[in-house]
C-alpha cells in the first residue's frame, strides 16, 4: 500500500508530467518548497513511480550517438533512422538532418572548404538560405571529371556559396594527375596556389567519405583503374576523403598514387578547427571508423544501421 511519501511524489509527478505544470508552480500549489518539488520528481524517477521512455528509434539513435562519441572522443554525432536500401536512399535520408546541423554551424567571418559526394550534395540541398557577411567556400580537393551532376566538389561549393551569399573559390584541376610531372607544373599555378593555402585556413572542413573500390567515383573519372583499387587494397586503405586515402587509422596511403593527387593533403585535413563527414551505408563503416580513428573527424553524421557497425567494428579492434 502506497504512503504519504508515496502519494504525495506521485502527486508532484502527476502536476508536473501530465498537467505540464511548472515547478515553482507546483510548489505554491501544494504550499512546499521548490527544493522539495526538484528532490520528489527526482524520487518519482529514481523509485520507478515515473518511468521515462524515448519513442523508438530516436532512443536507439541516441545510445549510438553516446556510445560512438565515447569510443572516438569526437564532438558530436547525428545517427539518423534512415531506410534500408541502396547507397541513394540512404543519402537521401541523411540530407535533412545533415542539412540542419550545417545551417546552424555556418556564421559570418568563417572559411567552409568543401570537396565532393552524393551524400554532401543533399546534405547541401537541404540547407536553408541565409546570408553571412565575410563568408568565403572553398574547393578543398581537384575536380572529377565524366561525373554525375551534383556530385563534383565544384557544384557543391557552388551551390553552397549561393546559399550563403559567400564568395566562391574554386580549384580549377584534376583531382588526380596523369603523371607527377603534370602536378608539380599545375601547383605552380599562382591561382592554384592560393585557392589551396585559402582551405588549408578554412574555419570548417565538410566532406564525404567513400570506399576505393571498383564502385569509387574516381574510378567512373577515369582517374583509377581497376589494378590500382587492388594495389591499394593491398596496402591497407579503406576508405577516401575526395581523392585521398587512408587505412584503418586514418593515415594517409598510396605510394606512388599520392604523388599525382591534387587537394589538401590529410595532415593539413586533419589541422582544420572542425571537420563535419556526412556519410552512410554498411559498405563504409570501416571508412568511417578509420576516420574516427585518425582524428580525421569531429563531427560524424550516418544513419543508424551504419553507426551501430562502426561500434561493432571498434568493439573488435580495441
Amino acid at each position: 500500500m502506497a504512503n504519504d511519501a508515496d502519494r504525495m511524489t506521485a502527486k508532484v509527478a502527476y502536476l508536473y508530467y501530465i498537467k505540464k505544470m511548472r515547478q515553482q508552480e507546483i510548489a505554491d500549489s501544494l504550499q512546499i518548497s521548490r527544493f522539495k518539488v526538484l528532490r520528489l520528481l527526482k524520487h518519482a524517477e529514481e523509485s520507478g513511480i515515473v518511468e521515462v521512455k524515448i519513442k523508438e528509434p530516436l532512443g536507439s539513435c541516441t545510445e549510438l550517438e553516446l556510445q560512438i562519441k565515447q569510443a572516438f572522443g569526437i564532438r558530436d554525432v547525428i545517427v539518423v533512422p534512415a531506410e534500408i536500401g541502396p547507397i541513394e536512399v540512404v543519402g537521401k535520408a541523411l540530407g535533412p538532418a545533415a542539412g540542419t546541423y550545417l545551417s546552424d554551424l555556418i556564421t559570418d567571418g568563417m572559411t567552409v572548404c568543401v570537396s565532393w559526394g552524393r551524400t554532401l550534395h543533399h546534405a547541401v540541398t537541404n540547407m536553408s538560405p541565409a546570408h553571412h557577411s565575410n563568408t568565403s567556400v572553398v574547393q578543398f580537393m581537384g575536380g572529377l571529371a565524366r561525373i554525375s551532376q551534383g556530385i563534383d566538389a565544384q557544384v557543391v561549393a557552388h551551390r553552397l556559396a549561393e546559399l550563403f551569399g559567400a564568395k566562391c573559390h574554386l580549384l580549377h584541376a584534376p583531382a588526380v594527375t596523369k603523371s607527377p610531372t603534370l602536378k608539380s607544373q599545375l601547383l605552380r599555378e599562382p591561382s592554384i596556389q592560393r585557392t589551396l593555402d585559402l582551405a588549408s585556413r578554412s574555419d570548417i572542413a565538410l566532406f564525404g567519405l567513400g570506399v576505393p573500390d571498383d564502385a569509387s567515383p574516381l574510378v567512373y573519372a577515369g582517374y583509377i583503374s581497376a589494378e590500382d583499387v587492388r594495389s591499394f587494397a593491398s596496402v591497407g586503405a579503406v576508405g577516401t576523403i575526395g581523392a585521398r586515402l587512408y587505412d584503418a587509422r586514418g593515415k594517409e596511403v598510396g605510394n606512388g598514387y599520392l604523388e599525382r593527387v591534387i587537394g589538401l593533403s590529410l595532415e593539413q585535413l586533419r589541422a582544420i578547427p572542425l571537420k563535419v563527414a556526412v556519410a552512410g551505408g554498411l559498405h563504409k563503416a570501416a571508412a568511417i571508423a578509420g576516420a574516427l580513428s585518425g582524428g580525421l573527424v569531429d563531427v560524424l553524421i550516418t544513419d543508424e544501421e551504419t553507426a551501430a557497425m562502426v561500434c561493432a567494428i571498434r568493439r573488435e579492434t580495441h
